[in-house]
């Protein structure tokens, strides 16, 4: 029931390449806090992941209007031109 704990939950099965699993959990983690830019990059990290790149841009553009640290931005666009090959 809390969006942060379902986005760890989502983020260590992406970490350890479970993607499907991290794009179900991650995406009801986005249910719960919508406006979270950090979730929502997660989220769109995950869909890349299994190859499904317009849902994933789409997520990290909205990323840049959910108001992402400074630092964050970067990779954030990055991301956005390039996908995750490089990353």
């Amino acid at each position: 029931r809390d969006g942060y704990i379902a986005d760890s939950l989502g983020w260590v099965l992406y970490r350890t390449g479970d993607y499907e699993g991290a794009v179900k959990n991650l995406e009801r983690a986005v249910l719960l806090q919508p406006y979270d830019p950090v979730i929502n990059a997660h989220l769109g990290d995950a869909y890349w992941r299994v190859g499904r790149f317009r849902e994933a841009r789409f997520q990290w553009k909205k990323v840049l209007t959910f108001g992402p640290n400074t630092e964050d931005i970067p990779g954030i666009k990055r991301r956005l031109r390039e996908g995750l090959k490089n990353i």
